[in-house]
């Protein structure tokens, strides 16, 4: 979106070593045996990541989420969980950890991470910095790179995938009804409509 290209504030690569070095900072030590770090009393580095099990999608990204940390000497283990399930982990706090979806519009609206309220703030507390930054983004785009960086000094959320979706189709076509939260709204009422001469 507008301005985004000039904050880039958040990097596109990892940097393994500035991971391994706050890693250590906070006394992990890596097991060069099984390739993990570990506290001083011999705990692995590890945490559970939870995601909804009726999406492949991100079934397949929280797999791929734990080989890379694995790689990086964290152990994540990934529990799958039915839709009520993963809703009501999240919501009573015990899922710390875990990939949800957002829809957002063409505005780039964020309230839903950063407003009293919204869904995608359960159970955070964000600091003031962050919600003054955010605020100030809302009233001018130029205020970008001031949000992007108070984001990146937080991380409350970790952007993972962005996904975008456009269907176009002929006049000769009916049944679609697209919304503006899913442009593939009753895809399979897709019909083409022929006419004889």
């Amino acid at each position: 979106f507008p301005g985004q290209a000039q904050a880039a504030t958040l990097a596109e690569e990892p940097d393994l070593e500035e991971a391994a070095a706050l890693i250590e900072s906070l006394s992990y030590t890596l097991d060069e045996a099984s390739g993990y770090y570990q506290d001083a009393e011999g705990n692995r580095l590890s945490f559970t990541l939870l995601c909804y099990s009726g999406s492949s999608f991100k079934r397949y990204t929280a797999t791929l989420i734990a080989q890379q940390l694995a790689e990086c000497g964290i152990e994540v283990t990934v529990e799958e969980a039915d839709f009520a399930v993963y809703h009501d982990l999240i919501l009573s706090g015990q899922a710390p950890l875990y990939i949800g979806e957002v829809k957002l519009y063409n505005n780039i609206d964020m309230d839903v991470f950063f407003s009293d309220g919204g869904d995608a703030r359960t159970g955070l507390a964000l600091s003031e910095e962050l919600l003054a930054a955010y605020d100030g983004f809302k009233a001018d785009s130029g205020a970008l790179a001031a949000f992007e960086n108070a984001f990146a000094a937080q991380m409350p959320f970790i952007p993972l995938v962005f996904k975008n979706g456009v269907v176009t189709y002929a006049k000769g076509w009916s049944g679609l009804d697209p919304t503006v939260s899913d442009v593939f709204y009753q895809l399979e009422q897709l019909t083409a409509v022929t006419t004889t001469q």
